[in-house]
């Protein structure tokens, strides 16, 4: 990926200050970055993973229960088309409402950023001394939390398991927000005005990102290290994508097929080595890799328990279901032996463990998505619309991700994930997801406009990257664990925010 970010650094020195225009956003592809990141991140871990379970695959169905533990549930004719509706029509409104307010709103609404104003060395020093700041935080955190004597945990899943929920015991919310947010966007900002140039200036940068990497490494968690690479990576890029256009393409390209590749070493690597326990032999269920901390800033550290790689299916977990707890345990045991007896025809245990985990990706929200047709309304009435009403004093918050995971997993504590739309639909029903789905994609769409064209350079590349990181949450969780979460966006656009306050203060005092 560093070998994007040097073509970019060289071109940007001699095209410093170029903006993005409206006829940009208005005709280019440029305009649909967010709505592609959702549609990709939506399509892989939730849409094809339905699609298969819908169509009862049994290689596929058979290996995800197998070693998860959790059962697919079998929906009935109203339920199918409400999954359909909300699996292909919801991300249709969605798509409708951005596109509409991007081609028919952002020349009326948005001015021009103006007249960049190049960042003074007073501003350099003082974002170098606030990333100095924010990395030594996070250096303490885990100190006292003993991560770095853990580092073998990346090679046995059992340990890595354990060393996850440790961190989950030891940091508190807002030491994850430093971690998840603050320390790779304030990387990003630094990045972007360094002032060097030439190979200096790719050195430099490529000493921030490996710092970001390598600490973020120790939360033992994929999506820590993933969110680091888009926050850091993504603002370079956009930042870039102004100077060279269609070829920038080539280059973000390049840089998804290498992130995609770490994902899956990552995911392999500790359950695959030689010294690994693997996961049948962990004794805990491993946390989702896009669950920590997802309560509001008021609560404890409480980890998003996700049902992968979980082991052999639970003695205590009930098998496929047509209405949750309909089967007897006859049923339930017969179930069981069949799914053991065709898992026994497969050439090898170490096969069987390989193709899981390259379809975990697959299965990331696709099971636990095909529950909220059957779970709400007949088991749970809908909740009402979700507008934070618990954090105004009133009201309680919804928890359909719990009530989900218990049908799923009835004798297992965790919570379950799934697309914004269908959270939407345990709120509000079908005809309400669907409406909701049209506002949601009118206000990335929004969102992304605004970014783009109504900032100078280093805020629009790091509000863009937070727009398609927050359009990349929706694909896998709810609009409120969105926003509200440790790494949600709510922390996102108070530093945007800021950054905003400095630079404007920058023009009068700090600059050159």
């Amino acid at each position: 990926m560093w070998c994007i970010f040097w073509r970019c650094w060289s071109d940007q020195s001699r095209g410093k200050g170029k903006m993005v225009s409206h006829a940009v956003m208005q005709n280019g592809w440029y305009r649909f970055v967010p709505l592609l990141a959702f549609l990709a991140v939506y399509t892989i871990t939730c849409l094809t993973g339905a699609i298969f379970f819908l169509l009862d695959v049994e290689a596929f169905v058979l290996l995800y229960e197998y070693f998860s533990g959790a059962a697919v549930p079998v929906l009935g004719g109203y339920e199918r088309f409400v999954a359909v509706c909300l699996l292909v029509a919801a991300p249709c409104f969605m798509a409708a409402g951005y596109t509409f307010t991007t081609s028919h709103l952002v020349c009326r609404i948005f001015p021009s950023a103006g007249t960049e104003v190049q960042p003074g060395k007073y501003m350099q020093t003082g974002v170098a001394l606030l990333f100095l700041v924010s990395a030594s935080i996070t250096v303490w955190s885990l100190l006292k939390s003993g991560a770095f004597n853990e580092l073998a945990a990346w090679t046995d899943y059992a340990a890595y398991v354990g060393a996850r929920w440790k961190l989950f015991r030891e940091l508190g919310y807002f030491e994850f927000v430093n971690i998840y947010l603050a320390l790779p966007f304030i990387a990003a900002w630094l990045a972007l005005i360094v002032p060097f140039r030439g190979h200096a200036r790719f050195a430099a940068v490529l000493v921030i990102g490996l710092v970001v990497v390598l600490l973020t490494f120790f939360l033992f968690q994929k999506k820590s290290i993933i969110v680091s690479v888009i926050i850091f990576g993504g603002a370079l890029l956009l930042d870039a994508s102004a100077l060279f256009g269609r070829e920038w393409v080539k280059r973000a390209g390049l840089g998804i097929v290498i992130l995609t590749i770490a994902y899956f070493l990552a995911v392999i690597v500790p359950v695959m080595s030689d010294g690994s326990r693997t996961a049948e032999q962990s004794s805990e269920v491993a946390g989702g890799d896009f669950g920590v901390q997802s309560a509001a800033p008021t609560g404890t550290s409480q980890p998003e328990v996700k049902g992968e790689m979980s082991g052999e299916a639970s003695q205590d977990s009930e098998a496929r279901i047509g209405k949750p707890g309909t089967l007897t345990e006859e049923e339930i045991q017969h179930r069981r032996n069949y799914i053991a007896d065709r898992m026994a025809l497969h050439e090898s245990r170490a096969k069987q463990i390989w193709l899981y985990t390259l379809m975990a990706p697959l299965t990331r929200t696709s099971a636990s998505a095909l529950f909220y047709p059957v779970v709400f309304p007949d088991e749970h009435p809908y909740y009402g619309i979700d507008l934070g009403q618990d954090i105004l004093g009133f009201g309680h918050m919804p928890d359909d991700t719990i009530v989900v995971w218990r049908f799923m997993n009835p004798n297992i504590s965790g919570s379950a994930s799934a697309p914004y739309q269908f959270v939407l639909y345990s709120q509000i029903g079908l005809i309400g997801a669907l409406a909701g789905s049209l506002v949601v994609g009118a206000a990335l769409g929004f969102a992304w406009a605004w970014s783009q064209i109504s900032f100078g350079r280093e805020i629009r590349a790091l509000a863009g990257c937070g727009v398609v990181l927050f359009a990349i949450y929706i694909a896998i969780d709810g609009v409120r664990n969105s926003i509200f979460s440790s790494y949600g966006m709510l922390w996102y656009l108070l530093m945007i925010l800021a950054i905003w306050a400095v630079s404007n203060i920058g023009r009068l005092s700090f600059s050159r």
